[in-house]
């Protein structure tokens, strides 16, 4: 499910742990990249 270009565990594990707003920017930009987003077809 998860891509090459998508978050690491150890992204997600840092993510996890901060705060919501840092996280966010964390992970922000390979979000698209991971099983979470919204498909294409529904937008």
């Amino acid at each position: 499910m998860f891509t090459s270009s998508g978050p690491t565990f150890r992204e997600l594990t840092v993510q996890a742990l901060s705060s919501i707003e840092r996280g966010y920017d964390l992970l922000a930009p390979k979000f698209d990249a991971t099983p979470f987003r919204t498909p294409d077809r529904l937008l």
